[in-house]
């Protein structure tokens, strides 16, 4: 299978604030969720759930998707079935939200706001 893009916190940040079509796909479980922050406006797909590929069906495939989980292997082997599905342009988060969470501090007030304040 291709080579998966994987990004740092930073990079990740920056690829979705920069493109106008890129979703980001958090594919960890239900429990995770509750457990950690999450990254606003993520799409919710539990990659453990036996309809995981059916629901990817969902997404268009010309958009970009950047995936996260709790630590990153995960995400690594979510963007394998996102290829083998036909996605061209997937990246995931390194280190998943544990570095994300790293990255802009365990309050997601911070990456809320500047999601939303970002001016490109």
């Amino acid at each position: 299978m291709d080579a998966v893009k994987k990004l740092t916190p930073n990079k990740f940040m920056t690829e979705f604030l920069l493109s106008e079509d890129a979703i980001i796909l958090d594919i960890r479980t239900s429990e995770e969720l509750n457990e950690n922050a999450a990254i606003p406006n993520a799409m919710h797909i539990d990659f453990f759930e036996s309809d995981f590929e059916l629901k990817l069906k969902e997404i268009d495939p010309l958009n970009p998707i950047l995936v996260y989980c709790e630590y990153g292997e995960r995400s690594n082997r979510a963007c394998q079935v996102l290829i083998k599905e036909g996605f061209e342009n997937v990246a995931y988060l390194e280190g998943g939200i544990i570095a994300w969470d790293r990255y802009c501090g365990i309050d997601n007030n911070f990456h809320a706001n500047y999601f939303e304040n970002f001016e490109g």
